[in-house]
């Protein structure tokens, strides 16, 4: 999965394929879970150390349903790229009837 820094969430899409009751479970990462970890769909928000390394990965533990076999997970991992910038230059002042060229100044973050 993949998403852009700064504010944006991930919407969780966990799916457990039996319907029980048992222990179902988000893990991992220094973020938020909303309404909580406990909930399949719950929403992500990275934390700044997750948006600074770009990655983090969560795990998703069931047991359902309780019983005798032992608890399940899997991994998601999320990456997290860098939002992009601009910069349109100095400002200018120049006289009526002027012109002023614009020149793009280009800044590409590698990750």
């Amino acid at each position: 999965m993949l998403i852009k820094s700064f504010a944006e969430e991930v919407r969780n899409p966990g799916r457990i394929d039996r319907r029980g009751r048992g222990l179902r479970n988000w893990s991992g990462g220094t973020g938020t879970f909303n309404p909580n970890a406990t909930t399949l769909n719950a929403i992500y928000t990275p934390s700044a150390a997750e948006i600074t390394a770009g990655t983090v990965t969560l795990t998703l533990t069931t047991d359902d349903p309780a019983g005798p076999c032992p608890a399940v997970n899997d991994q998601m991992v999320i990456t997290i790229n860098p939002a992009a910038t601009v910069t349109a230059g100095p400002d200018q002042i120049i006289c009526g009837g002027s012109t002023v060229t614009l020149a793009e100044l280009l800044a590409v973050q590698q990750p």
